[in-house]
């Protein structure tokens, strides 16, 4: 378990934490430049969403996408 914390896992938080911190700078750069509240929040929840995918991907989990479900009804 030491090997794999020590090879894979720390690999894998390395990426993570640059790609947090990429993400960081990009909304606060992008919310300093906006003026409008709602801009702001737009900015922060797209980035977040965004940020969230990444890591999923980087951690080997397909993300779940808005598709459309389909609900069978049982028949009887």
């Amino acid at each position: 378990m030491e090997a794999f914390n020590g090879r894979f896992q720390s690999i894998l938080d390395t990426a993570a934490r640059r790609r947090v911190r990429a993400y960081a700078v990009k909304v606060g750069i992008g919310t300093a430049a906006s003026r409008f509240l709602l801009l702001d929040q737009a900015i922060v929840l797209y980035a977040c969403m965004a940020l969230l995918r990444e890591l999923l991907m980087l951690w080997g989990c397909d993300p779940p996408r808005f598709r459309r479900r389909c609900f069978c009804r049982a028949r009887s």
